[in-house]
């Protein structure tokens, strides 16, 4: 079965979700590698987020799929 569900992301802070979002993410590494400062994407991303779902607390709906099945 495949289902999607809404969930609605919250966060303390826009800055918090975007660190999460930065730093808990494979992409972390290409941005380590490339010589990037962490702080400065974590910074844009944060400001992009403001745009989305605020700031303080930061909150935004989510798209998941939950996919399930069961063995015969």
């Amino acid at each position: 079965a495949l289902e999607r569900v809404p969930p609605t992301a919250v966060a303390p802070s826009a800055s918090a979700f975007a660190r999460g979002l930065v730093e808990g993410n494979p992409i972390a590494t290409a941005i380590r590698d490339a010589g990037l400062s962490f702080a400065e994407v974590e910074d844009a991303v944060a400001r992009a987020l403001v745009a989305e779902g605020g700031d303080t607390p930061f909150r935004s709906k989510l798209n998941a799929l939950v996919c399930s099945g069961r063995a015969a």
